[in-house]
């Protein structure tokens, strides 16, 4: 699966790779909330690659545990998914993406989402 995802991206032209980051940046960042993270996992790393798993199954499955947290899985990490865009950025257009970065995918980032 992450094979053909990463062919995929590698044929999207610059603006269109910019723009699928900008999405998984802010979905990544809508989901990384407390009441998730309670049904997944306990540290940051492995919260930011379920986060990724929830994303890498579709949109059905991430609206599902968006609205019903506790349909979440525990400890099912999809870490590939959400780097691999960086990677073929990078690979591509011989720069970094961090710079172009609207929201970080970082555990705890989303304080709205930690506010108890």
């Amino acid at each position: 699966m992450t094979e053909n995802y990463i062919k995929r991206l590698s044929k999207l032209k610059k603006e269109e790779l910019t723009k699928f980051i900008h999405i998984l940046e802010e979905r990544m960042y809508h989901i990384d909330r407390k009441e998730i993270h309670t049904y997944t996992d306990g540290s940051d790393d492995g919260f930011l690659y379920c986060r990724c798993f929830i994303l890498g199954m579709g949109k059905s499955y991430y609206e599902l545990i968006d609205k019903t947290p506790s349909k979440a899985k525990f400890d099912l990490e999809a870490e590939g998914f959400g780097f691999s865009a960086y990677q073929v950025y990078e690979e591509l257009f011989n720069e970094e993406f961090d710079r172009y970065s609207k929201h970080s995918m970082e555990s705890c980032s989303n304080s709205e989402g930690w506010i108890e």
